[in-house]
């Protein structure tokens, strides 16, 4: 299949999650090979920072690319929507650190994606067949792959709070899919966290608005879960834009046990050596 990228640019302004600061982000057509790429345009020289694995800086709550001194963080939400609708290049402007965490899911951004629409480019995809089986472990993380067709999604987690506990979901990723089973699950959190992230300087423009929060007896959020599973969904919505930073598309089965940002870095590591 050939590569793809948006037909136009499209830009979406408002606030970062963790560092509560106003943003707009001009997501624009790329050329074949170009991967993802951003541009800080509020830096002298507007510094370039690729969308790659190779970028991706130590850290738990999101993901977070450097290039020398130039930094953009929390990626993973339109990185997702970019990867799971099919575009494979693209390059993105922003004028401060942070992507807009929007309403804490990557809705906003298929929508636009689906707005301007797709356009076929001229090189053909790299696509990485899984022809072996790898194991990856780390404490009560784990990964497992086996080749398959298309890219097949098997994510597990667990929490000890009444209204999660252990939850699974296995897709297979497609546009279709990803827009149905993904896109709209929020990013989440709990109440008995806050206070200690916001200590951390993390947290800063979260609300009932942009994620979704438990308390010790269920949903704080007012309308409650947006849908069955919304935990294990959103945490496969973040897997996916992890994996996007892979430059590569998959063709195999990928199982997930508890899967988490710096883990998911991890694995890619050994699937892209």
């Amino acid at each position: 299949m050939k590569q793809q990228t948006i037909k136009s640019a499209f830009e979406i302004a408002g606030t970062g999650l963790h560092s509560g600061c106003s943003v707009r982000c001009c997501v624009e057509p790329a050329p074949d090979g170009n991967g993802y790429t951003f541009e800080r345009l509020d830096l002298p020289g507007s510094p370039a920072v690729p969308g790659h694995w190779s970028a991706v800086a130590p850290g738990q709550f999101a993901t977070t690319l450097v290039s020398g001194d130039s930094r953009v963080s929390t990626v993973e939400h339109l990185l997702a929507a970019l990867y799971g609708m099919g575009v494979d290049n693209a390059h993105i402007r922003l004028d401060a650190e942070e992507v807009p965490v929007c309403d804490g899911s990557s809705a906003v951004w298929v929508r636009e994606i689906e707005r301007v629409g797709l356009e076929s480019q001229q090189r053909e995809r790299e696509v990485l067949f899984i022809s072996d089986s790898i194991s990856v472990v780390e404490g009560a993380r784990s990964f497992r792959s086996r080749p398959g067709v298309g890219l097949e999604l098997n994510v597990t987690v667990e929490f000890s709070h009444p209204e999660i506990g252990e939850e699974q979901l296995m897709l297979q990723l497609t546009p279709e899919s990803f827009k149905q089973e993904l896109a709209w699950a929020r990013t989440f959190g709990f109440k008995e966290d806050l206070d200690a992230l916001r200590r951390m300087g993390l947290g800063k423009g979260g609300t009932l608005g942009n994620a979704l929060v438990f308390d010790e007896s269920g949903v704080v959020n007012p309308e409650g879960l947006r849908g069955e599973r919304e935990v294990v969904r959103h945490k496969t919505l973040d897997l996916v834009g992890d994996l996007a930073l892979s430059g590569v598309r998959f063709e195999g089965a990928l199982e997930w046990r508890r899967p988490g940002h710096a883990f998911t870095h991890l694995v890619l590591q050994r699937l892209r050596p």
